[in-house]
């Protein structure tokens, strides 16, 4: 039998399991790079964020109802334990090689936004200028690199006898610290008078995304936050023009 439903377990979880759509707004990040970015980039971002939640759910499902519970609450990768249970170890290391693919595809993203997110918010007079040069491809090297540093310094403070912990941890103030920026548009689109019912939805839904990452991860997501706003009042009194090479 299957647990029964417990509503005080929900809101945590939702924290944890809304980091897989994290992310999705990159498609945005290349709009001064794509052909009418207004009709292809809103399609790419909607039938994208579509078919990848269809596809979680029905993988999700399948995977629920073909194992014992007790087994997929026990299994740090119920996905490749399903299909080695069902199909052989053969396949199962198959989709390792193509999970690693796919963590590759997401870098790349990531990368991008690294570098397109900050030039962008440089141009439009949100950061100081120093933080958009470009190199002669009109990429902002400097913050690619100090984001990648970043990052990869994050990954290797990670390898601790609390590892579980830390991961757990970090994965709540990901989805906290990126919350923020989804609260900041659904404001945006309040103010404007753009959709707003689901505006108000989205920001209903950020909150309690924001209250289910617990308050330590809250905290921190808010200080993070809060580093950048000396750097608005900063380019409030430099110069509003492009970013330089």
């Amino acid at each position: 039998p299957h647990t029964p439903f417990n509503a005080a377990a929900l809101t945590p979880a939702v924290t944890l399991v809304f980091l897989a759509m994290v992310g999705f707004e990159t498609a945005s990040i290349a709009a001064e790079r794509v052909r009418d970015p207004g009709r292809n980039v809103l399609r790419a971002t909607i039938a994208g964020l579509a078919l990848t939640g269809l596809l979680y759910m029905i993988i999700s499902t399948g995977v629920s109802f073909a194992l014992p519970e007790a087994t997929v609450a026990a299994s740090s990768a119920p996905i490749a334990l399903f299909v080695e249970t069902f199909w052989g170890p053969g396949p199962a290391m198959l989709l390792a090689a193509f999970a690693v693919i796919a963590t590759v595809g997401c870098l790349n993203g990531w990368v991008l936004m690294s570098g397109e997110g900050p030039l962008g918010m440089v141009r439009a007079g949100l950061l100081p200028r120093w933080m958009g040069r470009t190199n002669r491809h009109d990429v902002a090297a400097p913050m690619v690199m100090v984001s990648t540093t970043l990052a990869s310094i994050l990954i290797l403070s990670s390898a601790s006898q609390s590892a579980g912990v830390l991961l757990d941890f970090m994965l709540r103030l990901t989805t906290a610290a990126t919350m923020w920026v989804y609260l900041g548009g659904c404001l945006a689109a309040l103010k404007l008078g753009l959709l707003r019912p689901l505006a108000l939805a989205g920001i209903a839904f950020v909150l309690w995304t924001l209250w289910g990452a617990g308050t330590e991860a809250l905290l921190l997501s808010t200080a993070l936050i809060l580093v950048a706003v000396p750097l608005y009042f900063i380019a409030l009194r430099g110069p509003r023009d492009t970013a330089v090479n």
